[in-house]
C-alpha cells in the first residue's frame, strides 16, 4: 500500500511539474500576440491624426542631414513588433499611385502601401490604404515620396518603416522612416545610396551607424531613442533630433 502511495506521489509529482511547465511556456506566447494586438490597435487609433500631419509635410521629408552620436547607455528598452508582410502579387496599373506594393498584417487588420517609384515608368507619393469604421481609405503619405515601403515596424510611439528605391541605370537607394504616432511627424534618415555596380553585386553599406541591413531587423523603443538590430549589427535612432549612434557595447 505503502508502495502505491509513493508511486501515485512520483506520478502526481510530474504532473504538476508538467502543469508548470505548460502554464509556465503559454504566457511567453500570449504576451508576444498581445503586445501586437495592442500596438496595432494603438497605431489604428491614432492613424486618422498622424495622416492628417504627414498629409500636409512636404514631400521627401527635410533635406537635413542626421548626425552621428558617440554611442552611449540608453534606458532599458520596450519591444516593438515587426509586421508580417502579405504575400501577394499585386496587379501593376502603369501608376504609382494606384499601384499596390506591399501590404502587412497588423494585429486583425491588413494594410497597404502604394508605390513610390518605378523605374522607367513611374515615380510619385506612396498612399496608405487602409479601412477606417468598414470604409476603405486611401491617404498620401508625401515624405515618403520617391520611395517603396519595403517593412514596417510598431513601438509604442512610432511606426517605423524600411524604405527602398530603384533608379534607372541600376542605382539604388535605402533609408529609414521614423513615424511619431502622437505628433504625426515623420523623420526620414540621410539616404543610402549604392551605383549600379555596387547594386549588381548586392554589396552592402551602413545605412544607419554600423546598420548594414534591416530584412530580418528587431526594432525597440527606449525613452526617445529606437533601437534596430540585426544580427551581430545595432544601431540607436532619435528621430525627433535627427542623430544616431552605433549602439553602445
Amino acid at each position: 500500500m505503502g508502495t502505491n502511495r509513493a508511486i501515485l506521489g512520483r506520478y502526481a509529482l510530474a504532473g504538476l511539474l508538467m502543469a508548470a511547465l505548460l502554464i509556465g511556456a503559454v504566457p511567453a506566447v500570449a504576451r508576444a500576440k498581445d503586445l501586437g494586438s495592442k500596438l496595432a490597435e494603438s497605431f489604428f487609433l491614432r492613424l486618422p491624426h498622424a495622416l492628417e500631419v504627414a498629409r500636409k509635410s512636404s514631400r521627401g521629408g527635410s533635406p537635413a542631414r542626421w548626425r552621428e552620436q558617440i554611442p552611449s547607455e540608453s534606458d532599458k528598452p520596450s519591444p516593438g513588433v515587426r509586421l508580417n508582410r502579405i504575400s501577394s502579387t499585386f496587379k501593376p496599373t502603369g501608376e504609382c499611385s494606384t499601384t499596390v506594393s506591399v501590404g502587412f498584417v497588423a494585429g486583425h487588420d491588413t494594410l497597404y502601401f502604394t508605390l513610390g517609384r518605378s523605374p522607367e515608368e513611374c515615380n510619385g507619393v506612396p498612399r496608405l490604404i487602409w479601412k477606417e469604421n468598414g470604409a476603405l481609405r486611401s491617404n498620401p503619405l508625401p515624405p515618403l515620396f520617391d520611395f517603396n515601403v519595403s517593412a514596417m515596424w510598431l513601438t509604442k510611439t512610432y511606426a517605423v518603416l524600411g524604405l527602398e528605391a530603384d533608379y534607372e541605370g541600376g542605382s539604388h537607394a535605402e533609408r529609414f522612416a521614423f513615424w511619431n504616432l502622437d505628433t504625426g511627424a515623420m523623420s526620414l534618415t540621410t539616404p543610402a545610396r549604392w551605383d549600379a555596380g555596387q547594386a549588381a553585386r548586392h554589396s552592402r553599406k551602413p545605412i544607419l551607424g554600423g546598420l548594414t541591413d534591416w530584412r530580418q531587423a528587431s526594432v525597440q523603443q527606449a525613452e526617445v531613442s529606437i533601437v534596430i538590430q540585426e544580427g551581430g549589427e545595432c544601431a540607436e535612432a532619435w528621430p525627433e533630433t535627427r542623430e544616431f549612434a552605433r549602439c553602445a557595447p
